[in-house]
């Protein structure tokens, strides 16, 4: 760009001077992608138009690779520094909290007990086909700068290029509502380890996370957007965690309270039981 910059300045012709600003257009995408990739990489959310350095988003960046690449890991009474052995003892022990060795429940045997409480309207509702509009209004409501799924492909693709590939997105989503089976890509996620604490030394000390490819969050936030218009009706009023309108913390003030009155004397007496809370986070089911 420089060398078309003085060939311009020296002749003055039109033709060097078109050269010039099409390579000066090029060289700014490229420093404008560059700058996306490095904002999506540093997973900050307050950066703002014409506040950009490169310099800090590498820096940022690095630091955060240093800080959750895991290095070394405790097990069975010594640290495993070797990566291969690294990577071996993690497999062995995400596969152990991922897979579900209990014996699973016939479900049907239990849909004599469950009352019924989704309505015939409800269930129209939630299994009809949606059309171009509520997906579209599905896709821009998400987050464009999300990291991606293992496709590779985040939020900013999907709304930039809406006009090219609505109908095929619209034809796919419909596939699925119809109940045909999607390809199993579509559902593949990278596991990605946050640590719960400063120097995490066992695998304990870290909390996986599914990153899903956004095609497959289009479906879930469709299912999820039907489904909070009747959550309501569904989840018992005790239920505190997860429902709009309610905090976790109001059952945790009332388990403190009930525990500071344990001591009253009635005639049957009190009982509290503990559960583990990080099964519930943690593993598939429990």
């Amino acid at each position: 760009m420089l060398a078309m910059e003085h060939q311009f300045e020296e002749s003055g012709r039109t033709l060097d001077r078109e050269a010039y600003h099409k390579a000066k257009a090029l060289y700014l995408q490229a420093v404008s992608i560059e700058e996306e990739f490095l904002l999506q990489q540093s997973g900050i959310k307050w950066s703002l138009e014409g506040d950009k350095s490169r310099s800090f988003f590498h820096s940022y960046v690095k630091r955060k690779r240093r800080r959750n690449t895991v290095h070394e890991i405790y097990h069975e009474g010594e640290w495993l520094k070797d990566q291969q052995k690294v990577v071996d003892f993690s497999v062995v022990y995400f596969r152990g909290l991922f897979c579900n060795n209990t014996t699973l429940v016939d479900p049907s045997s239990l849909l004599d007990i469950i009352p019924p409480l989704v309505s015939e309207d409800d269930n129209i509702v939630l299994m009809k086909q949606p059309d171009e509009e509520e997906v579209k209004q599905i896709v821009f409501s998400m987050d464009a700068k999300s990291v991606a799924g293992s496709d590779g492909f985040n939020g900013r693709l999907y709304q930039s290029c809406w006009s090219i590939i609505c109908d095929d997105l619209v034809e796919a989503v419909r596939y699925f509502f119809h109940g045909s089976g999607i390809p199993r890509g579509v559902t593949s996620t990278i596991l990605a380890l946050i640590p719960k604490c400063e120097g995490p030394k066992s695998w304990k000390e870290y909390r996986p996370i599914s990153l899903c490819n956004f095609f497959n969050k289009i479906i879930l936030k469709i299912l999820s957007s039907r489904l909070s218009k009747i959550l309501l009706t569904l989840i018992s009023p005790s239920h505190g965690g997860f429902v709009k309108g309610r905090q976790i913390q109001d059952n945790s003030m009332l388990a403190h309270e009930l525990a500071h009155h344990i001591d009253r004397k009635i005639k049957k007496g009190n009982v509290i039981m503990k559960l583990d809370m990080t099964k519930a986070f943690d593993k598939v089911s429990w």
